[in-house]
């Protein structure tokens, strides 16, 4: 739904600074088009210094065998990119750490299509900020337009390495919607 998502946020974006808090693969930032400055936020890491690698030109691999996988898995601060391209590109259905997900066929390479996806994301990246924080930790400008989708309730609980807090994250809402345009993408 990322197109429907620029769709309505592009217009009320325009000149204005834009913050996608929890990024994830950055489906609705690279769409954001009409503001005067991106953010991109996730406190994953790994997966922040995957998308700046990617940003300087940084190509992953098109294979990734079992054994790699937990080598990488259990050696995350050697190659932090690289960590966050084996931890959510080549496990089960991009979620952190799920287990692998490599070559099952001819038809079915999971590092493969992570690779050319972000590839295909690179240019649409440029210029964007990256940080990696917690939400409430986020340095956001003042009037800025605010696009949230948290892990949902009741569906996803994953939060990087703990459970999200969705009363602190309301908590949180209502504190600061006089200083930030804020919408929630809720399942």
């Amino acid at each position: 739904i990322s197109k429907d998502l620029a769709n309505v946020l592009n217009p009320i974006t325009k000149g204005k600074p834009f913050v996608d808090l929890f990024c994830g693969a950055c489906n609705v930032v690279e769409k954001i088009t009409t503001a005067s400055s991106r953010m991109a936020n996730d406190n994953n890491p790994y997966l922040i210094a995957l998308l700046k690698a990617i940003q300087n030109g940084y190509e992953p691999p098109t294979c990734v065998t079992r054994e790699q996988y937990n080598y990488v898995m259990s050696h995350l601060d050697k190659n932090p990119a690289l960590s966050g391209f084996v931890g959510i590109g080549c496990s089960f259905n991009g979620v952190w750490k799920s287990g692998y997900a490599g070559v099952i066929d001819k038809y079915h390479n999971f590092p493969k299509e992570a690779h050319n996806s972000l590839l295909r994301q690179k240019p649409k990246l440029g210029g964007v900020t990256f940080t990696s924080c917690d939400y409430n930790n986020a340095s956001i400008p003042v009037g800025a337009v605010v696009y949230c989708d948290p892990p949902y309730k009741g569906v996803s609980n994953n939060y990087y390495v703990r459970k999200f807090d969705y009363d602190a994250f309301v908590e949180w809402v209502e504190a600061n919607k006089g200083k930030h345009d804020i919408y929630i993408s809720e399942y």
